[in-house]
């Protein structure tokens, strides 16, 4: 236990509130399971950030910096899912991670992004025939 988990546990409540907020300006059939998952992701992590803080007292460490810099990245990912979308922004970070963090060459962090805005985009667009969250800049 570190002194950085109460802070992951109120980034993901920020997050998880900031879905359900989203959600509620869709249509019922768009909003439905992201209002349906935001809420039960924002539940658990009020819960975890209870117990957190309880315990962020008993026990003091130093955060490592590998902490910091996947906490850095989530939130790239989520400010560019934010701005430009989820199928873009998840490319965008999820290439940029690949690439730069984790040192892959170009050709596995376009690959592999682009498989997960395939997969996405094919899950949700076609098969439940839902409206992807498109981007605070193209809304």
């Amino acid at each position: 236990m570190s002194d950085f988990r109460p802070a992951v546990s109120l980034t993901m409540c920020c997050f998880f509130a900031g879905t359900v907020v989203v959600a509620t300006k869709w249509s019922f059939a768009s909003s439905l399971a992201p209002i349906v998952v935001g809420s039960t992701g924002l539940t658990l992590s009020v819960l975890q950030l209870i117990s957190d803080i309880r315990e962020a007292g008993r026990n003091r460490s130093k955060v490592p910096d590998k902490a910091w810099s996947l906490m850095s990245w989530l939130c790239i990912f989520v400010v560019a899912a934010l701005a430009i979308g989820l199928l873009w922004g998840g490319f965008v970070g999820i290439a940029a991670f690949l690439k730069i963090r984790e040192r892959t060459s170009v050709i596995v962090a376009i690959g592999v992004a682009a498989t997960y805005t395939t997969i996405t985009w094919l899950l949700f667009s076609v098969a439940l025939g839902l409206d992807l969250f498109p981007g605070f800049l193209f809304t």
